[in-house]
């Protein structure tokens, strides 16, 4: 959702991304490495200082409200300045947080700068650079712009919304005043949510000209935030609605002074605490608000405060213009401040011309620069998966080659220069790129002069065994020394490249959604660069297209089990391991377009599984009614924790797995050591948790209708034990069964399944185990064995076990 690509492809393939996650959840395997591609240092980079930025306090001209650079982009070449004018529909939009991004959201800083608009809804933004760029409000709105390199105007219209009227307490219902009311918008970056409101000393408050499909959430001194209340499950006329919000006790306080390296305070520095998300909620067809970064504005004195933070770990990530990022992780406790004292250093330039291997200048290149070490997974496709606050920085080599990026941060940077990923062609075949490690001076200019080479590859084809074309499915290259993985998506005629390998023996894998339960992976193991094409044929024909049918029917709650109509999603679920969700309508539910097979509907409540059908045949063009889904009576659980030492600030999400139902409930315990979650199916129960560092949480239960069920689990810590199993040369296995045994004998983890890929060498999987000794077993279908013992002396430590198989 971050990078243009690789949206397209989740967009294109919405359809099969259940089976991708559905396919996820059988075991904690964990393969070892990085997400990124082996670094080199490349020769010829070459330093040279410059003058430090001074810190100067920014003036607003007189009567107008001066937009903030967000970014310090410095942006080169030619600026205009835009007058932006936003109203809403009788007044202006006086108090809204204006935003200017560059047009197309795959830039890197993306956002250019921000302002607040006066009380005419007037705000002005200086520099803006020549080009296309998006306005967009604090409460969702968005306009496109051409920056002309001179003086305009902009009237930019906001939607009226609905009013929100609400009320602001703590658990027990005590109000809470001087609340500030957080508005969440679709967006997932800094920019994606902001402070709209705060109640008065009632703990009442009114927010007017609110996007009817936003989410709200209150945020108070001494409390963590309540929940996001997402406005599209709350009953409203075409003109409000009331809600109430309640605070989480206790919660955290972030502060802290921003200086440079010479102890001078840093004004107007961006302070963010929290992450973006990573991956897109939806409900139905709807994409659903999560919490963004919360972000603070330094002081003239480079002080900041942040209230009313949820406890645990948190980024936190600090921006100011003409200096490099600060990034760290804080602990957030309990009634308690945190206090940091970050230090910035001045920003360096990388600049340089990028070449093909025939010495020619490439036009259009992508040259990235990244402070943290980011994923490369789908780099083939010229996508690299960063999600850190405020992003990274970047250009586009122009006709001569030539680029220039300044703002960059000092230290160790991971740069990358790749061919234009946006062709429109379907090659199928990856870009290529070229990448190095760099140490970036502080206030220094450094070249680097990429080269970009094709060099070596392993292209191929993917058929079905009729010899039709596996069109447009995922293809994975892993790395089978060190386990790294890269990722594209084959063309039309099946075909795909792989560009740019190094030393090394490879695997290939194809994914397959819509082979027989019992076909093997589609893969060809130690493959050499530049052995010309490779074929692999899976060992069934291309299925037969056979025209969609359709399902519907209604629901009955009989067992009065929903609270909220609006909040149920209903999920077609296939045979094939393929889910899709779609929303109710009324109480009737319909799917279109669906292939001839086996499905199941399951009835979903926000986080919790309410009812689940059988399994039922939808035959070729066919209207399938699949009648009633009809709501059992609900039974209850208490679920109580006890915490080891070392476990006390362990907050794990508990899944809650009913025998056969494709979904568990989802029940946050967070610090609590007890939870008690209503409103659960009849039916034997599976429940789990994790969290880094910490034993798995595994328990049973069986709820009963109208009764509670009580169930005990241990908390403990523990250390990451990481298992590799080596496979004899020439010897190539289906499946494997393990198991791991404590000192007594007694088995603590199982598992048993197909590999889903040939055997390599070694095969990785991990575990989270406490202290003690230990023993590991492990066979497969065709008569290896192996075993070996280890012990866990330090949960602090990682533990490497290897198995060799005989």
């Amino acid at each position: 959702m971050h990078n243009s690509r690789l949206a397209l492809v989740v967009l294109l393939t919405l359809a099969i991304v259940g089976a991708i996650w559905l396919a996820s959840k059988f075991e904690s395997d964990a393969r070892d490495g990085a997400h990124t591609a082996s670094t080199t240092e490349q020769p010829g980079a070459t330093l040279r200082p410059t003058e430090p930025p001074g810190v100067t306090a920014k003036e607003p001209e007189p009567d107008e409200r001066v937009a903030a650079d967000a970014t310090g982009l410095g942006d080169r070449g030619p600026v205009g300045l835009l007058r932006v004018t936003a109203r809403w529909q009788d007044e202006p939009a006086a108090g809204v947080m204006i935003y200017v991004r560059r047009a197309r959201q795959s830039e890197p800083q993306s956002i250019l700068q921000r302002g607040l608009a006066d009380e005419n809804g007037q705000v002005v933004f200086a520099h803006l650079p020549v080009g296309d760029v998006t306005l967009l409000s604090d409460r969702g709105d968005h306009c496109h712009v051409v920056i002309e390199g001179r003086e305009q105007q902009a009237l930019f219209e906001l939607q009226d919304g609905i009013t929100i009227d609400g009320t602001v307490t703590d658990l027990d219902g005590v109000a809470v005043g001087r609340a500030s009311i957080w508005l969440q918008t679709v967006r997932t970056d800094w920019s994606g949510g902001s402070i709209v409101a705060q109640s008065n000393a009632h703990g009442a408050f009114s927010v007017r000209h609110v996007d009817p499909t936003a989410s709200i959430a209150a945020i108070a001194p001494g409390y963590a935030p309540s929940a996001l209340l997402d406005l599209d499950l709350v009953d409203s006329a075409s003109s409000g609605a009331t809600v109430a919000l309640k605070l989480i006790a206790p919660g955290g306080r972030l502060e802290g002074r921003v200086t440079n390296s010479d102890g001078d305070a840093i004004a107007e520095a961006l302070v963010a605490i929290g992450k973006r998300p990573t991956r897109i909620a939806n409900r139905g067809r709807r994409i659903v608000e999560q919490w963004t970064p919360r972000t603070a504005i330094t002081d003239d004195s480079g002080g900041f405060v942040i209230e009313g933070i949820r406890l645990g770990q948190r980024a936190v990530a600090i921006r100011a213009s003409g200096y490099g990022f600060w990034r760290d992780n804080v602990a957030i406790e309990a009634n308690r401040t945190t206090a940091i004292t970050p230090t910035l250093k001045p920003a360096a330039i990388v600049q340089g011309k990028v070449t093909d291997d025939a010495g020619a200048a490439i036009e259009g290149a992508v040259i990235r620069v990244y402070d943290v070490e980011p994923g490369t997974s789908f780099l083939p496709g010229g996508e690299i998966e960063f999600d850190q606050t405020f992003g990274y920085f970047g250009a586009r080599s122009d006709t001569a080659g030539h680029y220039r990026i300044d703002g960059v941060t000092p230290g160790q940077a991971w740069l990358f220069a790749h061919q234009d990923a946006r062709d429109p062609t379907d090659s199928g075949v990856s870009v290529a790129f070229t990448h190095t490690t760099m140490t970036i001076p502080e206030g220094g200019e450094l070249d680097w002069d990429p080269v970009i080479d094709p060099g070596l590859a392993i292209e191929g084809v993917a058929l079905y065994r009729d010899g039709h074309p596996m069109s447009h499915v995922f293809v994975t290259l892993t790395h089978e020394q060190n386990k790294r993985e890269h990722v594209l998506v084959s063309n039309a005629k099946g075909v795909f490249g792989f560009l740019c390998l190094g030393a090394g023996t490879y695997r290939v894998t194809v994914q397959m959604l819509d082979a027989p339960k019992d076909a093997p992976a589609l893969q060809a193991t130690g493959l050499v660069p530049g052995q010309g094409q490779i074929e692999l044929r899976a060992t069934h024909d291309k299925p037969i297209s056979r025209e969609p049918g359709s399902i519907s029917g209604r629901i009955d709650d009989a067992s009065d089990r929903i609270t909220n109509l609006k909040a149920v999603v209903m999920v077609l679920l296939s045979e094939q391991r393929w889910f899709r969700e779609g929303p109710l309508d009324g109480e009737v539910f319909r799917f279109e377009n669906v292939s001839p097979g086996r499905y199941r509907v399951l009835m979903l409540e926000g986080r919790s599984a309410i009812a689940q059908t059988d399994w039922f045949e939808v035959l070729p063009a066919a209207e399938t009614d699949f009648g009633v889904i009809t709501t059992e009576p609900a039974g209850q659980a208490r679920i109580r924790v006890v915490r080891r030492h070392g476990a006390e600030g362990f907050g794990p999400k508990l899944y809650l797995r009913r025998d056969g139902f494709a979904r568990s409930t989802v029940v946050d315990l967070g610090l609590a050591d007890e939870i008690a979650i209503d409103d659960l199916t009849p039916g034997n129960y599976t429940i789990t948790g994790s969290a880094a560092g910490m034993v798995a949480l595994r328990g049973q239960m069986r709820v009963v209708a109208g009764q509670t069920a009580e169930v005990e689990l241990d908390m403990q810590p523990g250390a990451r034990c990481r298992f590799a199993a080596w496979w004899p040369e020439g010897r190539s296995s289906v499946s494997r069964h393990y198991r791991i045994l404590d000192r007594d004998g007694k088995v603590v983890h199982e598992y048993e399944g197909q590999l889903g890929q040939a055997a390599t060498r070694p095969y990785p999987f991990s575990y989270t185990l406490p202290a003690g000794r230990w023993r590991i077993e492990f066979s497969t279908d065709d008569g290896l064995h192996g075993e070996a013992e280890f012990e866990v002396d330090d949960v602090a430590s990682e533990v490497k076990v290897r198995i060799d198989l005989q």
